[in-house]
């Protein structure tokens, strides 16, 4: 910069001192200090350097100023992606974890053939459902002694909706509950809202199924000879399971299994939500 004429001196001046300001609006004072700048400024003419030399000195300054900003910038985008990737990893180990809980719910529960391409999921709720018609059958057993027709009412209005959750229709020999998800897996379309479909009614079902055998529970029980039974021979050979649990239980431990089993399908296929206000 050797030779500046004093219009380019004056000029360089001016644009150092407006990039001390501009960087002093934006990163404050104490990183663009225009008054360390002035002072340099004056000493440079109290001692008669030369100028060109000092404003070289200067743009060196203010470039080290952009550099180490530059990195502090950099550096922050480094932990802030590291940061984001961590709450990432966090996030996706929960998901993983949760799946893995969700996994290990369903698969307690027989599965049941649906469709080649069927939902592991679904296959399970299938298999949930028949165990569970399988300890109402039990119930639907001893209840017959009651003579009651509330009972006789409520017991026979759940068997047929039971139905549509365990009896194969059709040629796709699965339950009509079933039966456009069949339809849908075939076609290779609107599988997911098939399912979400499956899911909700499976909810219905079950929050109202529970509600209408609690609320019969004491006259049943109340009404029956007496508390313990004789399994049904036809139970081992239709569900073992339910058999060997039930093996040896008095009828109200049967009736409260019942529940349990149905509550424990809400909670582990997530149908929590999918119940009908009946109000």
């Amino acid at each position: 910069m050797s030779g500046l004429s004093d219009k380019e001196i004056n000029a360089t001046l001016s644009k150092i001192r407006g990039e001390y300001e501009e960087g002093a609006k934006k990163y404050g004072t104490k990183i663009y200090n225009v008054e360390n700048f002035n002072n340099r400024y004056r000493e440079a003419l109290e001692t008669r350097q030369e100028l060109s030399n000092y404003l070289l000195l200067e743009i060196n300054i203010l470039e080290d100023i952009k550099n180490r900003l530059r990195e502090r910038e950099l550096e922050k985008e480094r932990m802030e992606a590291e940061e984001k990737k961590a709450k990432e990893n966090s996030f996706m180990n929960k998901v993983d974890s949760m799946i893995e809980k969700f996994r290990n719910a369903i698969e307690k529960y027989p599965t049941e053939a649906i469709h080649p391409k069927a939902d592991e999921e679904i296959c399970h709720l299938y298999g949930a459902f028949k165990e569970l018609y399988n300890c109402f059958c039990v119930i639907r057993y001893f209840s017959g002694e009651a003579s009651d027709y509330v009972i006789e009412t409520a017991i026979k209005d759940y068997d047929n909706k039971f139905q549509r959750f365990v009896m194969p229709v059709g040629e796709s020999k699965v339950p009509i509950i079933f039966a456009d998800y069949v339809f849908a897996l075939e076609k290779s379309e609107g599988v997911a809202r098939s399912e979400q479909f499956i899911l909700k009614e499976s909810g219905f079902f079950l929050h109202s199924f529970i509600e209408k055998m609690d609320s019969i529970k004491t006259t049943a029980l109340k009404k029956s000879f007496d508390n313990k039974i004789i399994l049904p021979e036809t139970l081992s050979a239709q569900s073992p399971r339910v058999f060997s649990f039930f093996k040896g239980k008095n009828k109200e431990e049967i009736y409260n299994a019942t529940l349990t089993y149905a509550s424990a399908m809400i909670n582990d296929f997530r149908l929590q939500s999918f119940k009908k206000d009946e109000n």
